[in-house]
């Protein structure tokens, strides 16, 4: 969430989940904590890119001199998690592939403290439509990605993805739809009987890669947000991009999405991804879950486009 100050939310400092976050918004507080880390800066100003409540907070810090910095709070004990994660990626991308640089973490707060990462953001799926060659190198640093060893990062099959994405369930969405609920079952039924027919290739897997996790830097890529870190089959990750720029950019979203394959392919040494059928399929469930909570303008019919779309995929 370092790619601009103007998606900012504006709650209130008060989260019972977050006990710390008063203290980390207020000024002086927090340039005591952070002298302790960059040294004396003075005081910045602190600024709440994103809130979760009950969940995380995520803080913009600038100083008089133009130095950034970002925390991100956590309830209970995740920030030491996160920090291992972020730890491991620091030592495993050194090359043109990297995470933002872990500066901090207090355990008695719940927060880790990253280094802003330099570069312009991918702000959208127009972005990867509109820059020549940037879906094929968001494939390659996709699959240098894949490539690292993260140890603290826990695996998740798809019935964990299901889980943890679809909130608040299948159950739940067809009982509130009856008249897609059929298709839904049986699509959701599908997926799974798929999966269970599929080896599995589990690799380290962002859980949510999209363009605004991403920033490029002359020849650098930045990976972001990597709280859904985990152990998943490759085909998790390049099917949510690949569905992303179907979803948004209809043919020629496809055809990027070809691209982006490619080039991952080729960086990966991979032959074809058997599982990446179905994960696009759930990939499509996900996005229908999504646009039922959300319900923005045309939700019904997009929702039942992804269904459909999901239902072909298989």
């Amino acid at each position: 969430m370092q790619d601009s100050f103007a998606r900012t939310s504006d709650p209130a400092p008060q989260d019972a989940a977050l006990p710390g976050l008063a203290g980390a918004l207020d000024p002086a507080r927090a340039g005591a904590w952070l002298g302790a880390l960059l040294g004396d800066r003075g005081t910045p100003v602190a600024q709440v890119l994103k809130h979760v409540r009950g969940k995380r907070c995520v803080l913009a810090y600038t100083f008089a001199d133009g130095t950034r910095v970002v925390g991100k709070m956590y309830r209970k004990d995740r920030a030491a998690r996160h920090a291992a994660v972020l730890r491991e990626m620091n030592a495993a991308l050194a090359g043109d592939t990297r995470a933002p640089k872990l500066l901090g973490c207090w355990d008695d707060l719940g927060m880790i403290v990253e280094a802003w990462v330099p570069g312009a953001p991918v702000r959208g799926w127009d972005d990867v439509r509109e820059t020549p060659g940037l879906a094929e190198r968001l494939g390659r640093a996709l699959a240098t990605l894949h490539a690292t060893h993260v140890p603290a990062a826990r695996h998740a099959d798809l019935e964990a993805q299901m889980r943890r994405t679809c909130h608040p369930g299948i159950e739940a969405l067809a009982a509130a739809l009856p008249e897609l609920a059929p298709r839904l079952r049986a699509l959701v039924a599908a997926i799974f009987a798929r999966d269970s027919q599929v080896a599995a290739s589990p690799v380290t897997s962002h859980g949510d890669f999209a363009p605004t996790q991403l920033f490029v830097d002359a020849g650098t890529v930045y990976v972001l947000d990597l709280d859904g870190l985990c152990v998943a089959d490759r085909a998790l990750d390049v099917a949510n991009f690949r569905v992303g720029l179907e979803a948004h950019l209809g043919d020629a979203g496809r055809a990027l999405g070809d691209r982006f394959l490619a080039a991952y392919a080729a960086q990966s040494g991979t032959g074809e991804l058997p599982a990446l059928p179905h994960y696009e399929a759930f990939c499509y469930v996900r996005r229908a879950m999504i646009l039922w909570r959300k319900q923005p303008l045309g939700w019904r019919q997009d929702l039942a486009l992804c269904l459909e779309r999901g239902t072909a995929r298989l």
